[in-house]
């Protein structure tokens, strides 16, 4: 069903910045329509029978990689309230039915850029990437190294700290209906059992994740992001620097087990039942 609105002088607004770019516009709805006018402007999901219907956000106008990140709702006039709803402080609020609502959405830029190798994902959804530096520090005895100018072994109580480059990263899935709980659980401390971003097997390890709601008081949308971290060795996290070898497997002296256990990370990108 269309929503009667109506765009009020003064907007949109632009700012444009060399870090980020920002746009606004302000609306004025009827007071019983600002929840439904919210919801279609971010969209999300809707849940009907466990069954989910995606409804499309709406990009600024001209700006078709700007979408709506944040609402302000507020009495378009706020000295005449009619508070004949309000029973206590816990029940029924001021209502403006005479002026109606002012609805002032901002727009921000969001990546749709497709990332190398990037796992499956629901439609509507999208994914972005931030990379870290890190590193990997191990302990070898002098014993196990000479000095290449005579091959005369280092001394013994000489420790040498090695360090390898880790490339930590954060992969970030946005408009998610329902975060896969149970994936997170299960995959926490695995590692990737087939290529992950264009990452050989075993050579990214995932740590976890941190998950928010968007726009928790439009409560008949579902709208999750989920953003996971990530580790990534120069060789398999199961195999450790062996001198006169390189990096080498090891395994549990009794039960042959890895340090690692595998798992596949395709699970981490499917909703959540």
């Amino acid at each position: 069903m269309a929503i009667d609105f109506e765009e009020l002088q003064g907007s949109p607004r632009l700012r444009i910045g060399q870090g980020e770019s920002i746009a606004q516009r302000v609306f004025r709805v009827a007071w019983d329509d600002w929840q439904a006018f919210s919801e279609s402007l971010v969209g999300g999901w809707r849940e009907t029978g466990g069954a989910y219907t995606y409804l499309s956000p709406i990009a600024f106008p001209g700006l078709s990689q700007f979408y709506v990140d944040d609402l302000e709702i507020d009495p378009f006039d706020p000295g005449n309230p009619v508070g004949d709803q309000v029973e206590s402080v816990a029940r029924g609020t001021n209502i403006y039915p005479a002026a109606g609502a002012r609805v002032t959405a901002t727009y921000r830029a969001r990546g749709t850029a497709r990332l190398r190798d990037q796992p499956p994902i629901q439609e509507g959804t999208f994914l972005t990437y931030q990379a870290h530096v890190g590193v990997d520090q191990s302990v070898a005895p002098g014993r196990d190294w000479v000095w290449e100018s005579d091959t005369a072994k280092l001394p013994g109580d000489m420790n040498l700290s090695l360090l390898v480059p880790i490339g930590t990263f954060s992969l970030t899935w946005h408009m998610v209906a329902r975060p896969p709980w149970q994936a997170i659980r299960q995959l926490r401390g695995q590692i990737n059992n087939t290529p992950f971003l264009d990452v050989a097997a075993e050579r990214v390890l995932f740590l976890g994740a941190r998950v928010r709601r968007e726009f928790e008081f439009l409560d008949q949308l579902s709208r999750w992001v989920v953003t996971y971290e990530f580790a990534e060795h120069v060789s398999s996290w199961n195999q450790l620097r062996r001198p006169g070898v390189g990096f080498a497997r090891i395994e549990d002296a009794v039960s042959g087990a890895t340090p690692y256990e595998s798992g596949n990370f395709e699970a981490l990108f499917q909703f959540g039942s």
